[in-house]
């Protein structure tokens, strides 16, 4: 008996490495964390109506701790977030201005899709009875502006993809809208990753407690 519980111990110690390193986490402090690459981003929603010029011009005073994003991170989010999720149409492309799109169609009279999630976990730059989306911009490898972007509808299909790679969209750099945010990303504390391992050891210290019980 012993040795069935070490051995259950030792199953869930290894369930919770998997899953702390996994995933989407919504914070209280605007922001969300991709625990793959361990980086926060700043909810969508927080700096639109400003332009992506006056968020730049802003970072050494309002966004104080943010930094722009750049391509390669916003790439590892939309991965991260949307890919191998079991939407119905999941597919990457690495060449051209169409980077990855990421679709679910969704059966009625549900519209729950398999992001509805992380979407909750992003937040919105509009959202109303009917959807919600969000659009944040980056500037990409060849310093052209490009965008990701998803729209959570309540009765029909959601979708989310990237655009980059010189796509031309420099025009918005000046564009304040409701409906466009500036992706902002930053690096988290070296503390924090610690509750992991906090998390483990408590789960440790209950197996061990649980076959002492059985002895």
């Amino acid at each position: 008996m012993k040795f069935f519980f070490a051995g259950a111990c030792a199953t869930l110690l290894a369930l919770a490495a998997q899953f702390s390193h996994a995933g989407i986490i919504d914070t209280s402090n605007n922001s969300f964390i991709d625990t793959d690459t361990g980086l926060e981003w700043m909810d969508f929603g927080i700096n639109n109506n400003l332009s992506y010029d006056q968020v730049v011009d802003e970072l050494s005073t309002t966004w104080i701790g943010w930094s722009l994003a750049t391509e390669a991170q916003v790439l590892n989010l939309w991965h991260n977030a949307f890919s191998g999720k079991g939407s119905d149409f999941d597919a990457e492309y690495v060449s051209g201005n169409y980077y990855a799109r990421y679709d679910d169609d969704v059966t009625y009279p549900t519209y729950q899709s398999v992001h509805e999630t992380t979407f909750d976990s992003m937040g919105c730059n509009i959202l109303n009875s009917s959807y919600c989306f969000s659009r944040g911009f980056f500037a990409d490898s060849t310093g052209s502006l490009s965008y990701v972007n998803f729209m959570n509808f309540n009765t029909s299909g959601d979708y989310v993809d990237v655009y980059g790679r010189n796509v031309n969209l420099d025009s918005y750099r000046n564009n304040p809208d409701i409906l466009y945010s500036t992706m902002l990303v930053k690096a988290l504390p070296a503390s924090v990753p610690e509750a992991n391992s906090v998390m483990l050891f408590a789960l440790g210290l209950l197996g061990l407690n649980l076959a002492r019980r059985r002895q």
